[in-house]
């Protein structure tokens, strides 16, 4: 575990294992904020006694969760009696989603899990003035998806919806999701906190999945990737979009259509076959 410390109360703590993994830490006047809190009760008592051993003693806590997804809230139950934040819908996806996801990607539990559901939930936006912590909807990356913007310390932390070498997109509000990274180059902060990639003081990777995600409809745009991996991500993108009920069969077979033309090339690679035979299973 890595510890970037930003500001005057604020801490970037890195995880690597499985995959890299932020949580972004405030230090508050009235509480500790933690946004989000990975794969489990281990991990946020390794973030703790980080606190304990630099001398600080924590004894209430916020948690935000940018979303539903496993890996953003697994680590919630270390934390007794504490606050959660987080969109609506986000609370509603986890009493859908949450189980299933734990017998689903069970093996990456670091410690027993419960899950703890956000009992603070926002439509548009919740400002905290006396923080200077605002938590605002920003759909995107999934449907329930928000960010956090720390105006004392200039960080604006983002979730998965910013991430190399694009984005993973599991709704087709395509428009929604352009909308809310395009808030983000609206906003005067000096550190971008993604989920899964370094932090970073520039806007670059805002604007490459932006370009992205612009002329994500356009067939001619699949054959337009240098790297195997980012093909077969958005190959799983045009899967993931088609499967949605919002699409009509004629538009989600077309869509599954181009899935499939760019995984076939690449037919040796494991991961690409794993999403071809679910393109079987949806096309059949």
């Amino acid at each position: 575990m890595d510890v970037l410390e930003v500001g005057q109360r604020s801490f970037v703590f890195s995880f690597h294992e499985p995959f890299l993994t932020n949580v972004y830490v405030i230090l508050g006047q009235k509480a500790a904020y933690l946004c989000d809190t990975f794969l489990g009760p281990d991990a946020i008592t390794q973030i703790l006694s980080w606190f304990s051993e630099n001398g600080y003693d924590l004894r209430r806590f916020f948690v935000f969760y940018s979303h539903y997804h496993y890996d953003h809230v697994w680590g919630t139950c270390t934390l007794d009696s504490s606050t959660v934040i987080a969109h609506e819908k986000c609370r509603d996806l986890l009493l859908e989603h949450g189980e299933s996801e734990i017998q689903e990607y069970g093996e990456s539990m670091i410690g027993d899990v419960t899950l703890v559901l956000p009992n603070i939930t926002l439509r548009l936006r919740i400002e905290l003035h006396h923080e200077n912590l605002i938590f605002w909807h920003t759909p995107g990356h999934t449907s329930d998806c928000a960010s956090l913007y720390d105006s004392e310390d200039s960080v604006l932390f983002v979730g998965d919806n910013v991430e190399s070498p694009i984005p993973y997109v599991n709704t087709p509000d395509i428009d929604g999701y352009l909308k809310s990274l395009e808030s983000y180059l609206e906003m005067d902060w000096d550190l971008l906190v993604p989920s899964h990639d370094p932090p970073m003081n520039d806007a670059n990777l805002i604007r490459e999945n932006i370009d992205y995600l612009s002329r994500f409809w356009s067939e001619e745009f699949d054959s337009s990737f240098d790297e195997e991996a980012t093909s077969i991500r958005h190959a799983r993108n045009l899967a993931t979009v088609a499967k949605c009920e919002e699409m009509g069969k004629s538009i989600s077979l077309e869509y599954l259509r181009r899935a499939r033309e760019i995984v076939e090339r690449f037919v040796d690679n494991p991961t690409a076959i794993k999403l071809l035979k679910e393109l079987d299973e949806l096309s059949s």
